[in-house]
């Protein structure tokens, strides 16, 4: 059985993403504006982080057959996402254990 496998001319038009370039691009806009504006107002390191993170991910269309470089945009991608976690829940807000009254 044959299920993931490309003929030839279906090798030249396969893409890695189900949406095309374009609309990759304006995700990622919206998504930079949206956590820049955030960490602008709140201060938070995991709003810049997905800043940066988010337009790493076009690189993806730059990569072409080259597996070791989509594995490690991969592994960037990864290791950015763990540190907006990381930063997340070491520069959450601490709760004031204090009862006032």
């Amino acid at each position: 059985m044959q299920f993931l496998t490309l003929s030839a001319e279906n090798t030249e038009i396969f893409n890695l993403f189900p949406f095309p370039f374009k609309f990759h691009l304006v995700v990622v806009i919206i998504s930079f504006i949206f956590f820049a504006v955030s960490f602008i107002r709140y201060k938070k390191p995991y709003q810049l982080i997905f800043a940066i993170a988010v337009p790493l991910s076009l690189l993806i269309w730059k990569v072409g057959d080259n597996k070791s470089m989509f594995y490690i945009i991969g592994a960037i991608e990864f290791a950015l996402i763990l540190f907006a976690f990381i930063a997340a829940i070491i520069f959450r807000p601490k709760k004031n254990d204090k009862s006032e009254g």
